[in-house]
């Protein structure tokens, strides 16, 4: 009976085992490919500005993420970054802000 259980155990976690390598593999081949876009993340990033820097407001216009190969880890780049004032004026424009991820950082 614990033999049974034991080894559907261990075949449940190689099958999991399996599926995460080859989701880590095939999350490696397409970001190798370019860039992927995760506008999801915008409105996050937007309000974590924001609350940052009260009384500014900023707008997004496509956020990416880009591997920058094995030395230097993850870029997030924001495409089209605009700065508003307290007064509703443009303070700021930028075609590309970028944040460079620590793949040691997010592990830890």
């Amino acid at each position: 009976m614990f033999h049974r259980f034991a080894r559907l155990l261990l075949e449940g976690l190689a099958i999991l085992a399996l599926v995460v390598v080859a989701g880590i593999a095939l999350a490696a081949w397409r970001l190798s490919q370019g860039p992927v876009s995760v506008g999801f993340l915008n409105p996050l990033l937007d309000k974590a500005i924001e609350d940052a820097t009260p009384g500014y407001a900023i707008d997004l216009g496509d956020t990416v993420l880009v591997w920058a190969g094995w030395d230097h880890g993850f870029d997030v780049r924001i495409r089209d970054l605009q700065v508003f004032g307290p007064g509703g004026g443009k303070v700021a424009e930028f075609n590309e802000a970028t944040v460079r991820l620590s793949g040691r950082a997010l592990i830890r």
